[in-house]
């Protein structure tokens, strides 16, 4: 391999005309494959389109931890996802590739929606294989008011001996006539309370607001039996509308003191850049606020953004030391097409790593090339994107030089985003070289507008969508009948309108009858499957 470096002046010129200071490849064609993006379709007050990806594939360069195909490649795995009409993912599937159009299921999460497109249930279930069925693992409630703003979420788990589910915690939210969120609480079961819905409290956490609607108050604490005691908060100012810093305050395990932890300074040029970022930690035994790091931007005449220098406090000099630096170049349409990000070490700069991007024909970046030159590892990669005509992702790959040539690699870095720059997929686990999207898309009406002079609480009803609950005679005096018709077991309670249960049982399809000569007033009855549930109010004379 024959390559240069070129560091000609302009390093530190800082100019947008500078050389970029990355490797020409001699011979090799760096580009990549151009891509088509056009401008996405706009919905209308009838109708709203809707795309979202309902296949990932990921595949990896070798065949370590997945399966070979024939062209030499290699296939990991796969996700699935299906959709309603309206656009809401109604399940999830993760699958691992086994042999040609044989994959093997690992999990599945199953999602129902109300009226506001919102999510009511989520169940996750893990893939059994010894049996090859599904198992239910766990899964989270939602309730809403008529503002469409949760108010409770309860989680549950699936208890796999006595094949119910348990409830774990419950959340409950409280807002403002603003619809911000003001308040948090989390409860637990109580398990010293046995035969009813008995919870206690954990944790909640406070919000508060300005007058332009900015957060400058979260504050957690946890339930010590008798009272509130607080162990995490964040406290943020503003300034000419720009936030100005942060505090922030925890509860120290080893000193037992609740206090002052570290704090965030921003400052801003005339135009409102941040040019400054310090961070302060707080020293309880001196009492003082030390600085731990800085960040600095540069900008020139027109504003641009051409570098970025973070120093770092150094116990053994006590002071601030060098510690990295980054210079951004751009092309002659003013995009940022390259980085030089440089290293402090033993007195001086050191360049450790260099990107150089590409772009198609309609200025979106297909691509770019990671030059990684440190000692301890030497390497070049490159990065290809594809999209479809919206410009969603469709396809990104990566590849590493091998002897003047580009080769298949693996890397944590390889990810894909859609049109509006959300991210589809990461490699984290494990390293991937190809993700490969494809995309279901459609059109909806829009959801009916909340009611945002109600606050009343909507209860949710009917959930169990396979099967019919009836529930008769209403009111009782002595016999109550209970009669479902679908397919499964299904867990029916009786409550009193404190929570209580009074009756509790399985049944499968068919009638149950049930002696309620002793109970008196309002009841609740509760017949639940895989995390939906159906309610039905109950009066016993």
């Amino acid at each position: 391999m024959s390559a240069c470096l070129l560091l000609t002046g302009g390093l530190y010129a800082q100019t947008p005309e500078a050389e970029s200071p990355v490797f020409r490849l001699e011979g090799l064609d760096a580009s990549t494959v151009n891509a088509f993006k056009t401008t996405p379709k706009e919905g209308s007050d009838e109708l709203i389109p809707w795309t979202h990806p309902d296949t990932v594939v990921m595949s990896k360069a070798s065949s370590v931890g997945a399966c070979s195909k024939a062209d030499g490649g290699s296939i990991y795995g796969q996700y699935v996802y299906t959709y309603d009409d309206r656009g809401n993912t109604l399940a999830q599937e993760a699958l691992q590739y086994i042999a040609e159009d044989v994959w093997l299921p690992s999990q599945r999460i199953v999602s129902s929606y109300n009226q506001w497109d919102l999510v009511d249930t989520t169940t996750s279930y893990y893939y059994y294989a010894k049996d090859g069925i599904f198992m239910p693992n766990a899964c989270k409630i939602s309730s809403y008011d008529k503002r469409a703003r949760r108010t409770e979420l309860l989680n549950m788990t699936w208890n796999t001996q006595t094949d119910t589910w348990t409830k774990t915690s419950r959340f409950t939210y409280t807002y403002n006539k603003d619809n911000q969120l003001i308040s948090s609480l989390q409860e637990e079961p109580d398990p010293y309370v046995i035969g009813g819905e008995a919870w206690k409290k954990t944790m909640k956490t406070d919000y508060a607001y300005d007058r332009q609607g900015r957060e400058i108050r979260y504050e957690s604490y946890f339930w010590t039996g008798t009272e509130w005691f607080p162990f995490r908060s964040i406290y943020r100012t503003y300034e000419n509308d720009r936030l100005a810093s942060e505090l922030g305050c925890m509860f120290n395990d080893v000193s037992g003191v609740y206090g002052p932890t570290y704090r965030y300074d921003n400052f801003y040029n005339e135009r409102g850049d941040l040019t400054d970022y310090l961070i302060f930690y707080y020293t309880d035994s001196t009492g003082t606020w030390d600085t731990t790091a800085t960040e600095t931007y540069f900008f020139n005449e027109t504003g641009r953004n051409t570098g970025r220098l973070t120093k770092i406090y150094d116990g053994a000099y006590g002071h601030l030391e060098n510690n990295s630096r980054e210079f951004y170049y751009y092309n002659d349409e003013g995009v940022k097409d390259s980085v030089a990000h440089e290293e402090w070490e033993s007195g001086e700069w050191g360049l450790t790593v260099a990107l150089r991007y590409f772009f198609n024909e309609q200025g979106v970046c297909n691509g770019y090339i990671y030059y990684n030159v440190t000692v301890e590892r030497y390497a070049t990669d490159k990065f290809e994107f594809e999209f479809n005509e919206y410009g969603d992702g469709t396809r990104s790959q990566v590849f590493t030089l091998e002897d003047g040539n580009w080769a298949p690699a693996d890397r944590y870095s390889l990810e894909v985003h859609d049109r509006y720059g959300t991210e589809i997929l990461r490699a984290n686990n494990p390293p991937l070289h190809e993700i490969t999207v494809h995309y279901a898309s459609g059109t909806k009406t829009p959801a009916p507008e909340p009611d945002t002079t109600d606050d009343t609480f909507i209860e949710r009803l009917n959930l169990l969508l396979d099967a019919q609950v009836d529930v008769y005679p209403n009111p009782a005096a002595e016999t109550l009948y209970v009669e479902i018709t679908g397919e499964g077991t299904y867990d029916v309670t009786l409550s009193n309108m404190a929570g209580a249960v009074v009756e509790a049982f399985r049944m499968e399809s068919g009638r149950k009858t049930l002696n309620v000569s002793g109970y008196k007033g309002f009841h609740v009855l509760r017949v639940a499957k895989a995390g939906a549930t159906a309610i039905h109010k109950v009066m016993i004379l």
